[in-house]
Parts: structure tokens; sequence; C-alpha cells
């Protein structure tokens, strides 16, 4: 694994939350990082300090020379801009005539030429279907065995039951993919009482 940790020097707020806290150590244990969360709770923010790493006030452990690549869905859409860091990219299918789904799995398929990388995504599953998230997770898998590491800010169900565990920015721990999704079912009903 490329990044190994991450050791906040002062904390990380998000509006009046604090996300973590200073002297804080945030450990990466597996190829794929999930960040979940209810919204607000700091999985972009985390995932924007990550990708400008050397703008934040934390160290990183992480091996040196290892590409970094940062994708946010909505940012990055080629249906909004032609662009990602810069350099244009081109897809083999014209994004003006392609629904957003079909976009977010043209900037998807790039990942599978990637090795030896560390992507930063921001909700990779939005605009896609069931079907398509399912396409997304093996292109995950197949460039984890690349040797490609990834974090991972995410809404998904299907990415979330995929992995054995999961970050809980929430409860800032980690927690089994399994108790994660219990707990927010019992949340929802709590709430619709």
């Amino acid at each position: 694994m490329h990044l190994r940790s991450i050791t906040f020097t002062e904390p990380l707020v998000y509006g009046k939350h604090e996300v973590f806290a200073e002297r804080e150590v945030l450990e990466f244990k597996h190829p794929v990082t999930l960040l979940v969360g209810d919204q607000g709770c700091g999985k972009s923010t985390l995932l924007d300090i990550l990708a400008l790493k050397h703008k934040a006030k934390q160290t990183l452990d992480y091996d040196q020379g290892v590409s970094f690549y940062h994708l946010d869905t909505e940012k990055d859409n080629p249906r909004r801009k032609g662009y990602i860091d810069g350099k244009i990219i081109g897809f083999q299918l014209n994004s003006m005539f392609s629904s957003h789904g079909q976009t977010i799995l043209a900037l998807m398929k790039m990942i599978e030429q990637g090795k030896d990388c560390l992507f930063f995504i921001d909700e990779p599953e939005s605009g896609l279907s069931i079907r398509s998230q399912f396409l997304l997770l093996n292109i995950i898998n197949e460039a984890v065995k690349n040797n490609v590491q990834f974090v991972i800010a995410t809404h998904s169900v299907i990415l979330i039951e995929a992995q054995s565990e999961v970050l809980d920015l929430e409860r800032r721990t980690w927690c089994s993919s399994e108790d994660f999704i219990t707990s927010q079912k019992s949340l929802k009903r709590k709430k619709a009482k």
C-alpha cells in the first residue's frame, strides 16, 4: 500500500464538526478504503486534504514518488468540462451525447490503465445504475491487482457491502461493513418514530 497513515498536526474541522483531532492518526488498512457516513461528516473534505497533501497541515506516511490522482465525479464530469488536473481527457464516446453515468464509467475505465498509484475518488457511484456500480466494483478489484490503492468517499451500499471494513467518519473509527449498514438502518428507524 502506498498511503499507510496520516497524522493531523492540527484539528480537521468541517463546519462546526471536528472530523479528526490534533495528533490523531488515521491508518489505512486495506488497498480500498471507503470513507462513509452521513452528508456533512467530512468525507469530501478529507479526500480534498489528502489529494492536496502539500497544502494540508498533516504528516503523511506514504511511498515517495507514488502517483496520486484525484477524481471528483461532480467537479470533473466531462459533460461540464473536458479537463482533469489541467490535462485534456479523451473518450471514445462523445460526452455531449452521453448520460451522466456513461461519462462517469468512461472516467472509471481510466483506472484500468493505472499501475502502482493511488486514487482519491469522491462518490464514484454518482449517476451509475446498479449494474454499472457492479462494473465499477470489478474495475476497482482488477486495479488492486496492479498495486493501485483507493481512498473513496461513498454512499453506495454495493461498494460498502463489497468491503470487509469501512472508515465511518461520523464515529471516527473502522467498523465492519455489516455493522455500518445495520447502524444506518437503526438510525432510520429512530428518526421515523
